[in-house]
């Protein structure tokens, strides 16, 4: 997993926001998050299933993206 911890390696390496997948939730599904601010860091372990998986390959280069679509079903 990837960390976006401060590391002493080059800016190249390091992991910018859109390396990570992004989600949406509302205080209906988590009520935790009404005592959360904004531009804090907290820490979310989510068990997911996968529903779906898909490779598009372009014919014209070996360019390969992937998407995997999950469905949370418990926060640890």
């Amino acid at each position: 997993m990837k960390s976006l911890e401060k590391k002493s390696e080059p800016m190249l390496d390091m992991p910018t926001m859109s390396d990570f997948p992004t989600f949406y939730v509302d205080g209906e599904q988590m009520p935790e998050i009404k005592k959360w601010e904004v531009g804090k860091t907290y820490e979310l372990k989510v068990k997911v299933r996968v529903s779906s998986y898909n490779e598009n390959v372009t014919i014209d280069s070996e360019h390969c993206s992937s998407e995997l679509a999950v469905e949370a079903y418990e926060v640890l």
